[in-house]
């Protein structure tokens, strides 16, 4: 801070924006992703996190989206999974995704 002036209005604009924004990208995660079911509920939570995490930070890496190490370990791990395949996860989405376009079954 240059000669110790804060910029209130500013920083007030910028922390309001911020958690406007970080509000939104869970309520778009979770309107998103309601129907995920990927056989184990732990499952279904880590994709839900996930994308609430890269929906907060979308141009940021996984590591830079997640909120600590152990959440990116934990992303890393889920992503993994032989199991699950990447239609399983993305789903969800485009069935929202229809539903927004009215081509809903």
């Amino acid at each position: 801070m240059s000669g110790g002036v804060v910029n209130f209005r500013w920083l007030s604009f910028t922390l309001s924006f911020w958690s406007t924004h970080e509000a939104a990208s869970t309520n778009w995660a979770a309107a998103e992703f309601k129907d995920v079911d990927l056989s184990h509920q732990r499952l279904s939570k880590r994709a839900l996190l996930l994308a609430q995490r890269l929906a907060e930070k979308p141009t940021a890496s996984l590591s830079g989206a997640c909120a600590g190490w152990a959440e990116t370990a934990v992303a890393y791990r889920f992503l993994a999974q032989n199991e699950l395949d990447w239609r399983h996860i993305m789903a969800p989405h485009w069935r929202s995704s229809a539903e927004r376009m009215g081509l809903a079954r």
